[in-house]
This record gives C-alpha cells, structure tokens and sequence, in this order.
C-alpha cells in the first residue's frame, strides 16, 4: 500500500486526493466486503496516477476526485455493477 508514496506524482501533496483515496477504499472495504489486495490496489493506483497526472486537482473537491477515481478502484478490483 506504500507504492504511491515512492511514487513522483505530485497530486499526492493534495489532501484531498488522499482523503478520496481512502474514501473510496474504505467504502468498498467496509460497506462491500471487499478486502485489500496489493497488486490490486497498486494498479488502483498506477490507474488514478495516469488520470490524475493530467487533471488540476487545486479546484476539484473531495467528492468530485472520488466520483473520479471510483471506477478505476472497481476496474482493478473487477467490481462490475448489475
């Protein structure tokens, strides 16, 4: 889980980056019983580091970053809705 620190990104300095990150995570941990898993979760992140990388995250709100990265956390973790 540590990958993203070791990272270059620099959309990691926005707090609220962070704080969708664990948003989304620990709806799907949590609420769906969706348990973590390392090579899961790193291509999570390698996936929002590609999208992120080309956003202007200084005007983006929490809830709006993880209406954003939400599909690519069921993408890795093969979450496909009815």
């Amino acid at each position: 889980m540590l990958y993203w620190f070791y990272t270059k990104a620099t959309w990691l300095t926005n707090p609220a980056v962070i704080q969708a990150i664990f948003e989304v995570k620990n709806v799907y941990e949590k609420k769906k019983g969706v348990h973590y898993h390392r090579d899961k979760f790193r291509q999570f992140m390698k996936n929002i580091n590609f999208v992120m990388g080309r956003s202007d995250l200084g005007v983006v709100n929490v809830k709006k970053i993880a209406e954003i990265i939400r599909p690519h956390y069921e993408s890795a973790y093969g979450i496909h809705h009815k």
